[in-house]
């Protein structure tokens, strides 16, 4: 006579792990592709549109930065806040982000994220903050290009811990 000391399974309960195994495995085989990040394109979705800018200036530390705001929607309705200070600080040694005051800005017409290049101002939906990018940010959910340096903007990356950018319209 043979005795097993292992615990009877029920036969019922190991059927069931392996209907669950193999549903599991077909689903992770589906036909349906899956989603992917939009790639980046040259010309953004946000309303890239030098012919139908905003000329500003950013005065960063008593130096003045010259830029423009594009025509679309969180970009005009920046415009209308304007001048505005905003406090800065660094991300990722990437970008220079602010909380901008409330209410957020109109997304309206606005792609679900972007890929800013430096030099690029942009405006990070989920924290309704202002975003001044000097390195390689990938496309990322929630941003939306506003407008674009016209000057360099090694002045922006030079700055350390917190400072103010004061934003205006040039004159």
């Amino acid at each position: 006579m043979i005795v097993s000391l292992a615990p009877a399974r029920p036969r019922g309960a190991l059927s069931l792990i392996f209907i669950v195994a193999g549903i599991l495995a077909l689903a992770s085989c589906s036909s349906t592709p899956s989603q992917q990040s939009p790639s980046p394109s040259t010309s953004s979705a946000s309303g890239n549109d030098s012919a139908a800018s905003t000329p500003i200036r950013v005065t960063i530390n008593g130096q003045v930065l010259h830029a423009r705001l594009w025509d679309n929607a969180p970009a005009r309705d920046l415009l209308d806040r304007l001048p505005l200070t905003v406090r800065l600080q660094d991300v990722d040694n990437q970008e220079k982000v602010g909380y901008l005051p409330k209410p957020p800005l109109s997304a309206d017409g606005m792609p679900e994220g972007d890929d800013p290049q430096p030099g690029d101002i942009g405006w990070f939906r989920p924290w309704n903050t202002l975003a001044f990018y000097y390195g390689d940010v990938s496309y990322s959910g929630g941003i939306a290009r506003i407008g674009r340096f016209d000057d360099p903007i090694d002045l922006v990356k030079a700055q350390t811990g917190f400072f103010h950018a004061t934003i205006e319209r040039a004159s």
